[in-house]
C-alpha cells in the first residue's frame, strides 16, 4: 500500500483486508469509496469474470445477455473477493448496479437478475450463504434503466457476485460496484 496525497492506494484484496483489519483506525473514507470488484466497468471485456455458459457479452462498457431458451440458467461469476469477516463481526457492504430488462413480463417465474454467494475456502467453495435478487421485487421496469443499491451483511471470508438469469430474457448491466459501508 502506498500513500498519495494522504489517500491510500490499495493494489489487491490482501492489502484491503490487512488495511481494514487495523481495528484501532476503523474504516477510512478512502476505503469506503474503493470498488472491490475487478474489472467492474467491463472495460477489459469479461477479464476477471467467469462465464460458464458463454452467453454474456460486452458492448460499449455494457454487459448484456439475451437468451431465447426457457431451459436452464446462466450465471456470470466475479473473481473471488476477500471480505474481512470474522466469527464475531460481519462487514457491511453495498452493491450498486444499473440494470435494464427488455420485457419484465416475459421473464421466467424465477425472475432472478443478480446473485451473491459466500464461502470460507477458495478451493472447496463450499457455500456459506446465497442471495438471489428478483427483478419484480427490485421494481425493474421494461425498457428502462434502474439504479439499484443493495446493502448486505454476508457470512464467509470470500464473496462472488454477478448477473444471474433463469430461462429466456434480455438484460443489460452497467456501473457495477461493491463497496464497504460504515
Amino acid at each position: 500500500m502506498h500513500k498519495k496525497k494522504g489517500l491510500p492506494v490499495i493494489h489487491d484484496s490482501t492489502e484491503i483486508s490487512q488495511y481494514l483489519r487495523k481495528e484501532e483506525t476503523g474504516i477510512s473514507e478512502a476505503s469506503l469509496k474503493y470498488n472491490l470488484i475487478r474489472n467492474a466497468s467491463f472495460s477489459e471485456g469479461k477479464k476477471y469474470w467467469r462465464d460458464d455458459s458463454n452467453e454474456y457479452f460486452v458492448k460499449n462498457g455494457i454487459l448484456e445477455i439475451e437468451r431465447t431458451s426457457m431451459d436452464g440458467f446462466s450465471i456470470l461469476h466475479s473473481s473471488p473477493i476477500q471480505i474481512s469477516n470474522s466469527d464475531q463481526k460481519a462487514q457491511k457492504l453495498e452493491i450498486s448496479v444499473e440494470v435494464w430488462v427488455e420485457n419484465l413480463f416475459s421473464l421466467h417465474l424465477n425472475d432472478a437478475f443478480f446473485y451473491v454467494w459466500t464461502y470460507d475456502d477458495k478451493v472447496s467453495r463450499e457455500l456459506q450463504e446465497v442471495k438471489i435478487y428478483s427483478s419484480k421485487l427490485e421494481n425493474l421496469s421494461s425498457g428502462k434503466w434502474k439504479h439499484i443499491k443493495i446493502e448486505l451483511y454476508c457470512k464467509g471470508r470470500y464473496l462472488e457476485l454477478g448477473p444471474h438469469m433463469v430461462g429466456a430474457g434480455h438484460f443489460r448491466y452497467r456501473n457495477l460496484s461493491l463497496t464497504l459501508k460504515k
